[in-house]
């Protein structure tokens, strides 16, 4: 199982960010317009990602809170995302599905990840990878020194997953025409 260490914030400025990005000088990895489903599960997430480059079934571990957090995840190849889907929908059921337009950077072994979430706006991801050549201390002190550089401060800091944060985003929505 892969480990990676993690932030998700609200974006509130993403020029300030770009900016920051390009006086480093980071090498940009793409842009991608991804399709997460999720699926009910007991424990942890299971999502069906699909992109440009294919589609992965991504189980993941994570605690639900601020700041830098530990993810246990393992990327899972798809060749046939329909049939994989089907399954897993007669089998679970689908919880939802998130839709974002990703940028990506990278410093280093830590992704940077620059989301337009639809129905939730514009946040940025840091994720340190973990493995043989990078270790969790070192990548923990990377991915402060990013959130430092890039403005990303407590109040941006969001604890639960993009999906947490659609079905919270609905269920307001729904209160509030009722």
């Amino acid at each position: 199982m892969s480990q990676n260490i993690e932030i998700k914030a609200f974006c509130p400025d993403k020029d300030i960010v770009l900016d920051v990005i390009n006086r480093m000088n980071l090498p940009f990895k793409g842009s991608f317009h991804q399709t997460d489903t999720f699926y009910n599960v007991p424990k942890g997430r299971l999502k069906l990602r699909e992109d440009k480059d294919g589609a992965r079934l991504i189980p993941y571990i994570r605690k639900n809170q601020k700041g830098p957090r530990t993810s246990s995840y393992v990327l899972l190849p798809v060749d046939d995302p329909d049939i994989t889907s089907d399954i897993l929908e007669e089998m679970f059921g689908i919880r939802s599905v998130v839709e974002k337009k990703r940028q990506v950077w990278m410093y280093d072994n830590v992704h940077i990840h620059l989301d337009v979430v639809e129905g939730l706006g514009t946040y940025i991801e840091l994720e340190g990878i973990i493995d043989g050549h990078a270790n969790g201390a070192d990548t923990l002190e990377k991915v402060e020194l990013l959130m430092e550089l890039l403005h990303i401060t407590e109040e941006h800091l969001v604890s639960r997953a993009y999906v947490d944060l659609l079905e919270a985003a609905r269920a307001s929505q729904s209160d509030s025409e009722h």
